[in-house]
């Protein structure tokens, strides 16, 4: 997928452990892939993870891209709100 799309991977050798304790390793990282919020495009660092495909899980936001993009997480109706 990210031949197709023309992305350029980096090596990264950082691991990830999740809230139900399973860990991954980054398979790489990709930088200042462009990301559109309403009207905006933020420049943002992803890890690639390999992961199974029908694993339950959402796209990791990290905190720098939750800080620059304004957002708000609601605990009590499980929303996130981008300004």
């Amino acid at each position: 997928m990210v031949d197709h799309l023309g992305l350029e991977i980096e090596p990264s050798k950082d691991s990830f452990t999740f809230v139900d304790y399973s860990q991954r390793n980054s398979g790489g990282i990709i930088r200042n892939l462009q990301v559109q919020i309403g009207n905006a495009l933020v420049l943002v660092d992803f890890h690639v993870l390999d992961i199974k495909l029908n694993w339950n899980s959402s796209l990791l936001l990290g905190r720098a891209f939750m800080a620059t993009v304004g957002a708000v997480c609601d605990m009590q109706t499980n929303k996130l709100c981008v300004t």
